[in-house]
């Protein structure tokens, strides 16, 4: 993952409809990306040693984050259960990351949660997309979490899409490159980010045309392209794996 984000040996040590909804979160980008701090130089007569130490000795920066934005027209969807399917949060590394102390256009990272196309939400730690907004955010990328639609292979498409777009539009703002869009996801969402990056009915031209600079599926289902079509329509996997998503009803 570091090696596709351009981060190289570096990032083991440093602990985006669209265009259109973007006005609505410059008020977030600002309050996230202020300015570029600098570290305060050491008090006179400090020596060398005592400032490194003190330096070392204080607790990191926390992690910056913007929440709940529309990536969508309008509010977005909000399901029975209070939670905005069509929003997403922002992770920034903190001010004094040596990356954004330098005022260079960080990596970006669109990340997709999973659970089985039928539950789950960003904002359960659970389905993972807290803590890996925090990890790589700590070590010098952009972050984009998008919740979406669930429980319909078109809902889940136009939002994964609108989200990408969202990012591609807007991302600067916050710090991210948006020629360095890397797409993400796990289980469910791993599918989800094989398909935007090499389907072109998702997002045309994907990796290929550079839409988006790569994608990082974690133990996703890719022999699906459409988890709740029946016959020829959803692939090759048929039978018991369609009637498994088929089962029960949306828990989030």
């Amino acid at each position: 993952l570091f090696r596709s984000l351009g981060l190289g040996k570096a990032a083991s040590r440093h602990h985006s409809t669209a265009e259109r909804a973007g006005h609505r979160d410059t008020a977030a980008a600002s309050a996230i990306n202020p300015g570029h701090a600098r570290r305060a130089p050491p008090a006179e007569g400090a020596s060398t040693s005592t400032a490194t130490t003190t330096a070392h000795a204080a607790a990191p920066s926390p992690v910056r984050l913007a929440k709940n934005i529309p990536y969508v027209e309008g509010p977005g969807f909000v399901n029975a259960r209070g939670y905005n399917k069509q929003s997403l949060d922002v992770f920034c590394p903190p001010l004094d990351h040596p990356d954004a102390e330098k005022g260079r256009l960080l990596p970006v990272v669109v990340h997709f949660h999973g659970g089985s196309w039928r539950r789950g939400d960003r904002s359960i730690p659970f389905y993972g997309s807290p803590g890996f907004g925090q990890g790589l955010a700590s070590r010098g990328c952009i972050v984009v979490t998008p919740s979406y639609r669930l429980g319909d292979h078109a809902h889940i498409k136009q939002d994964a899409v609108a989200a990408v777009e969202w990012a591609a539009n807007n991302i600067e703002r916050y710090g991210g490159d948006p020629a360095r869009i890397i797409v993400s996801g796990h289980s469910a969402g791993g599918n989800i980010s094989a398909s935007l990056a090499t389907n072109p009915s998702w997002l045309p031209g994907g990796v290929r045309n550079g839409n988006v600079a790569g994608f990082v599926a974690i133990s996703g289902v890719y022999n699906m392209m459409q988890p709740f079509a029946t016959g020829l329509e959803a692939g090759w996997s048929l039978g018991a794996k369609n009637a498994l998503f088929q089962i029960g009803r949306a828990h989030v």
